[in-house]
């Protein structure tokens, strides 16, 4: 009798000690929206890799608000009306479709974890806004114009390079922490 308390005590205080958090992906959905900042657009958590899916967790509606707000507050001006995920070279990014018919881009940068997050023992990463914005209306759809670090890359469809780089702070948040 005293072997099973002994061993159910240990496998309890083994699991306790794991660094492993396990969570339903509508948990981490609403881990993300609760610290979403519109205020702070970029460094904010948006998404998450589980089985190298990216999840945006973000409804549109807030990360456009988010956008126009980053947009007035920068001096960009734009607007934007809709928002695509996006992959060019095994990279994401969002694209924020704007009035005017340009597009805005901003990197998703997979942000380590001090912790194990786990989804039906499947490990997942967040990602998070980078803090350049790289806007075009020649490459809106294609050919470049994408953040690379704090620079953008060159517009390569058009002659006259119409990139426009916002770059910006506010990077540091505390989700997986």
């Amino acid at each position: 009798m005293n072997k099973v308390i002994l061993s159910a005590v240990l496998i309890l205080f083994f699991v306790s000690c794991s660094n492993d958090d396990e969570y339903e992906a509508n948990e981490v959905v609403e881990i993300i929206q609760n610290d979403f900042k519109v205020e702070k657009f970029t460094g904010n958590t948006v998404a998450y890799i589980v089985e190298n899916q990216i999840n945006v967790s973000v409804p549109n509606e807030m990360l456009i608000n988010s956008f126009n707000k980053y947009s007035a507050m920068t001096q960009l001006n734009k607007v934007a009306t809709s928002v695509d995920l996006m992959e060019v070279e095994n990279k994401f990014y969002l694209k924020f479709n704007n009035t005017d018919k340009s597009a805005s881009k901003v990197a998703l940068i997979e942000k380590k974890s001090n912790k194990n997050f786990k989804i039906s023992q499947n490990s997942l990463s967040f990602m998070r806004l980078g803090g350049t914005v790289c806007t075009s209306e020649g490459c809106a759809h294609c050919c470049g114009c994408l953040p690379n670090g704090d620079y953008c890359t060159k517009c390569d469809r058009w002659q006259q390079n119409d990139c426009k780089r916002t770059t910006s702070s506010g990077l540091i948040d505390h989700i997986g922490q």
